[in-house]
């Protein structure tokens, strides 16, 4: 098999990165995610970019709402959480970018782990420096 190598250009320095799939990555810098296409060449194979926070991020997981690719997932409306410095986590539908919903002050100091509950995806488990 052909071995491929691909330059993505971000922002900032990455805090987080997460395979949505075989080509789709999703990375978070300062308050910003960006999802990137490897395939795509246009504006640098970014697919979308939103900024949840103004503080940094460091940490996300993607909650998909259907089997498939990346595409696929988003197309049917997947949900993206990213948390970090301001102590909350961010819920983002993948349809609009827009926040879904908010969990603010769930720690006491910045949350540094993530994850949507494989059993309940209502539920979001989050670790931190306290």
């Amino acid at each position: 098999a052909d071995l491929h190598s691909r330059t993505l250009h971000t922002n900032s320095y990455p805090t987080a990165v997460r395979w949505l799939d075989t080509d789709t990555l999703a990375t978070a810098e300062r308050g910003a995610v960006t999802v990137f296409d490897v395939r795509a060449g246009e504006r640098g194979g970014v697919v979308a970019r939103a900024s949840p926070s103004s503080a940094p991020l460091y940490a996300l997981d993607v909650l998909p709402t259907a089997k498939g690719t990346a595409a696929e997932q988003f197309a049917t409306g997947g949900l993206l959480g990213v948390s970090g410095a301001d102590r909350s986590v961010h819920v983002l539908d993948v349809r609009t970018w827009g926040v879904r919903s908010r969990w603010t002050q769930c720690l006491k100091f910045e949350v540094t782990a993530l994850r949507f509950s494989p059993s309940d995806p209502r539920c979001v488990y989050v670790a931190g420096l306290d």
